[in-house]
């Protein structure tokens, strides 16, 4: 920590972390003599205790207070920990250590994967060295870490020390030049499929951890490992992500974004949607519709269309559903079969209307219509509250629609007649 701010982040999060504890500080100082300095700094001294307790309760003290450093220090400046021949330890010494690793903090990133053996020891046959390397890591934590690991914690320290990369934050970093970031891409783009899956999905299992969550680049990861994500715990998690993020892309007018993600969101359900959760499925399958229509694929959104309307129970969601089959006859130049659909869904909702009316009806319904408003009066209607029912809402839409394919049919009715005419 090489700046004034981050010292006094350090202590002060020391002085919340420990409370009262902070007077077993003294036991990390033969150890660490700057400690003391640096507390000096801001007037905080505490005399070494005359009376010591046991040698178990030291060691508890002293292993608790290595901790709470470590992880105080990982939150103000990102850091690496190095432990160089970690086969001759003591068993105090590995005790230690596998308390940092057990702690379950983010002060230590693999500690035990950045041990890079083959540098240090100067070769791959020596057989009794490497013995002794696996010895002591089986003392820190299971034999599931992979070479490639390895790798790659060596080529991050590399990239940072020759300024590739650039340190933002405590976990952060960017690339130093745009040049640098297009090579990395071509290189990744180069790799196997099966290992931009792999990159991509730790990408993914890391970013969730993030708040707020990054939708949109856990969308864009997500399309390299669907079948990596499919056999994940987490499956439902990352199912409700990438629905978060089809539906802010479709707010924000990204609809191919959209798409991609309620394509990669369609792939993560079970194979059972319906029975699993038709409320999720329905919002999915009915959006996607949509997109695919707003996309000019009418046969494809049909499709959809119809396996909802064959699982849809309440009224609302079949009318919306009739709604949008009737767009997609609108673009097909199919009027007729979209005024049949607009007029089906009014009639789900409870609202029938006679599509051919006589000119004295229709004559009726307009004076009618006419002496309500006249009866309410202009005024008052502006004073109305907007309607709060879906369904109102729902069927208001559904009229303003059926407008549409009615003056359309009658303005054909009309050319026709012109034509005869003629």
């Amino acid at each position: 920590m090489v700046f004034h701010t981050d010292l006094h982040r350090f202590v002060t999060a020391l002085q919340e972390r420990l409370g009262p504890q902070i007077q077993n500080v003294p036991l990390l100082y033969q150890g660490t003599p700057e400690l003391k300095d640096v507390l000096g700094l801001f007037g905080i001294s505490i005399a070494e205790p005359t009376e010591h307790p046991s040698t178990k309760q030291l060691r508890a003290r002293f292993q608790s207070l290595v901790e709470n450093v470590f992880s105080i220090i990982a939150e103000t400046r990102l850091f690496a920990l190095f432990l160089d021949d970690l086969h001759e330890a003591d068993e105090s010494t590995l005790d230690l250590v596998s308390t940092l690793l057990n702690s379950r903090s983010r002060m230590v990133t693999e500690v035990a994967l950045m041990m890079d053996w083959e540098i240090s020891s100067g070769g791959e046959d020596e057989t009794d060295d490497m013995w002794n390397l696996h010895k002591a890591r089986s003392n820190l934590r299971d034999k599931g870490s992979s070479s490639s690991t390895r790798g790659s914690m060596r080529g991050l320290q590399l990239a940072l020390a020759e300024g590739w990369l650039i340190q933002r934050a405590r976990d952060m970093c960017s690339f130093a030049h745009d040049r640098y970031r297009q090579a990395a891409q071509m290189e990744a783009d180069a790799l196997p499929q099966d290992a931009i899956a792999k990159m991509s999905f730790r990408i993914i299992l890391m970013m969730l951890h993030e708040i707020p969550t990054d939708v949109y680049r856990i969308a864009e990861h997500a399309k390299h490992c669907l079948l990596l994500l499919h056999e994940n715990p987490k499956r439902e998690e990352l199912l409700n992500v990438l629905m978060d993020a089809g539906e802010s892309a479709w707010e924000r007018g990204a609809h191919e974004l959209a798409i991609r993600s309620f394509l990669s969101a369609r792939t993560l359900l079970h194979k059972d949607p319906w029975e699993d959760n038709p409320g999720r499925t329905y919002a999915l399958l009915s959006r996607l519709a949509a997109l695919f229509t707003w996309k000019g694929d009418c046969d494809a959104s049909n499709t959809l269309l119809e396996e909802c309307y064959a699982h849809a129970q309440e009224p609302e969601a079949r009318a919306n559903i009739l709604r949008l089959r009737s767009r997609n006859h609108f673009l097909s130049n199919d009027i007729p079969g979209a005024l049949k659909d607009t007029l089906l869904a009014l009639k789900v909702l409870g609202v029938d209307i006679n599509p051919a009316p006589t000119e004295r009806e229709a004559d009726t319904m307009f004076e009618l219509i006419k002496n309500e408003i006249l009866a309410v009066g202009f005024d008052a209607i502006l004073m109305i509250p907007r309607a709060t029912d879906p369904k109102i809402e729902l069927a208001v839409s559904l009229l303003n629609d059926a407008g549409v394919p009615l003056t359309l049919s009658r303005l054909c009715d009309r050319t026709d007649n012109l034509f005869l005419e003629v």
